[in-house]
């Protein structure tokens, strides 16, 4: 089914919660209230693909964390996890509601492919302790940056099974692996060698990384992943990786809120003459939620006659 990819716009949760005229909250919390949004949303946009995905904090919140939930935001951490345990991934937060709306979503469409969104090892780390603590530690307190990536990986590997076990496709988000936030050295030693083992288990996965990643493509190349999605340009992008791989990307989330359908049409055409054979249009990163309905589904049927080219 993934060769049938043309077009898929991350459209979650929160762009979900706006389209369908609920509270953010009633779908952070609730796994059928998700997945019911999510496939309207589908409906509405005809886009190929869907990915399940709330909010950053689902693993970090089911490992120990303390979260609160805004009526109409995305949830704030009260406080970060005292004691940093694996979560069962059937039981523990809610990464049992991502799991129940995947599980929903596989029923309802059949030949639509359902990806599963979960954090990479080291974005996890970050969440777990926040960022900037983390950071700090990769310089003073190497050995316990990389006790908190082995725990982060032993808790991911974990919900990357359970995904695998609903045959839905992994797809893994790494935005602080960044390159905008590190450099070759850090991604090399801290966030690559965890991502390679994830991805060798899931055999078939998505990887999206956020930010500038340019000096970081020959790495990003090792880890395997089958789909890869980027902010960067697609045009340079595409120059590290063989055919065989499908590169995602990479119309800007700003364009959806304040550009208009002939400047989204513009931008869409540019990036599918960049992308070239096995190139999936798609967001540089989620769908923003005020997007404009009518952007959206301009880069979806710029993507569908794309398709029948």
């Amino acid at each position: 089914m993934i060769e049938n990819i043309k077009v898929f716009p991350l459209v979650v949760a929160n762009h979900a919660a706006y389209l369908t005229g609920q509270k953010e909250r009633e779908l952070y919390c609730d796994g059928e209230k998700l997945a019911k949004a999510l496939l309207y949303c589908q409906k509405y946009y005809n886009y190929d693909a869907v990915i399940v995905f709330s909010d950053v904090y689902v693993e970090m919140e089911a490992m120990g964390g303390i979260l609160s939930f805004p009526e109409d935001a995305p949830p704030v951490v009260k406080s970060y996890p005292r004691i940093i345990k694996v979560a069962n991934p059937y039981t523990d937060g809610r990464i049992k509601e991502i799991l129940k709306a995947a599980t929903f979503l596989k029923k309802y469409l059949k030949n639509i492919p359902i990806f599963v969104s979960l954090k990479g090892p080291f974005s996890l780390a970050c969440l777990l302790v926040e960022a900037e603590r983390f950071f700090m530690m990769l310089v003073e307190k190497e050995k316990k940056a990389r006790e908190l990536i082995n725990i982060a990986f032993e808790n991911q590997l974990k919900y990357l099974k359970a995904i695998l076990e609903i045959n839905c496709i992994p797809f893994i988000g790494d935005p602080f692996a960044s390159g905008s936030l590190i450099g070759y050295n850090l991604f090399e030693n801290y966030a690559l060698p965890p991502l390679k083992e994830l991805i060798k288990e899931a055999k078939f996965c998505g990887l999206h990384i956020c930010g500038e990643t340019k000096n970081l493509l020959p790495l990003i190349i090792e880890t395997k992943a089958k789909i890869i999605s980027l902010e960067t340009d697609i045009q340079f992008a595409k120059r590290y990786f063989p055919e065989d791989i499908y590169l995602m990307g990479s119309v800007p989330t700003d364009l959806l809120v304040n550009g208009d359908i002939f400047q989204v049409k513009e931008e869409c055409e540019k990036e599918i003459l960049a992308g070239g054979k096995n190139f999936i249009l798609s967001t540089a990163c989620d769908v923003p939620k005020y997007a404009k309905k009518e952007n959206v589904k301009m880069m979806v049927d710029v993507g569908h006659i794309y398709k029948r080219l």
